[in-house]
């Protein structure tokens, strides 16, 4: 799943994040999905999966389910990966089709407190024609992961990959307290990975991002990789 677009010029919405992965990932099937709220306008560098009215996160859902049928899969052979706003989705599609697990690395975890004043801004303007506060009362699946996992009941099995120097450390470590005090339904383990091999808002190098991936895809479990400190929450 993608990260917010950089730079300056054109956008393209149909931003199709690390798919040059699949090249070197021969033993997983490769599905990339772009962000579909960048059509939305094509000034803003990220949507977050936002819409007026729409939830395009089930709309994805629906759409990956049927890639997995179609493959003869099972949810439990799904895993969703994303950084910063990718990390959002992946969370949120974890949990709507039970059985999948997510990696995200250095997710948002409610939009509406990402420290990028322009950015909000332009989401309110340009995307959802009001503000976040207004928007949250009808759809707060929409804005907050937390609220996300209450709406599909689910609390999916997930490893969340930050740094003690990303600027939202604070809310992904109060969101992991949170997860382990929920009363909701959930699967497998939740479990938070914190790294010194980037600092600030950064994700993995390609290397060792693959390696999570090929390890969960080996033993169908969210565990460590050499040389990264682990911090878990029971």
């Amino acid at each position: 799943m993608p990260a917010a677009q950089t730079g300056t010029g054109i956008r393209r919405w149909k931003l199709l994040s690390r798919w040059n992965w699949h090249t070197v990932m021969p033993n997983q099937h490769v599905l990339a999905l772009s962000d579909p709220a960048l059509g939305l306008d094509d000034e803003i560098r990220g949507a977050w999966y936002l819409h007026p009215t729409d939830d395009l996160l089930e709309e994805m859902a629906v759409m990956v389910q049927e890639q997995v049928i179609r493959l003869g899969l099972s949810n439990d052979q799904i895993l969703f990966y994303g950084s910063s706003l990718g990390g959002f989705g992946a969370l949120g599609m974890a949990s709507l089709l039970p059985g999948s697990s997510a990696i995200a690395e250095i997710p948002q975890i409610d939009v509406s407190q990402w420290p990028s004043p322009g950015s909000i801004k332009a989401m309110e303007n340009r995307v959802l024609g009001k503000t976040f506060s207004e928007h949250r009362i009808d759809h707060p699946e929409m804005v907050d992961v937390r609220d996300r996992f209450k709406k599909s009941n689910l609390i999916p099995p997930f490893l969340l990959v930050s740094n003690e120097t990303d600027m939202s450390i604070a809310i992904q470590q109060d969101f992991m307290a949170d997860v382990a005090m929920a009363a909701l339904p959930r699967v497998g383990q939740q479990r938070m990975l914190l790294t010194n091999h980037v600092s600030g808002h950064a994700a993995l190098a390609q290397l060792e991002a693959l390696a999570l991936i090929e390890q969960w895809s080996e033993r169908a479990e969210l565990t460590r990789i050499e040389a990264v400190r682990l911090e878990s929450i029971t």
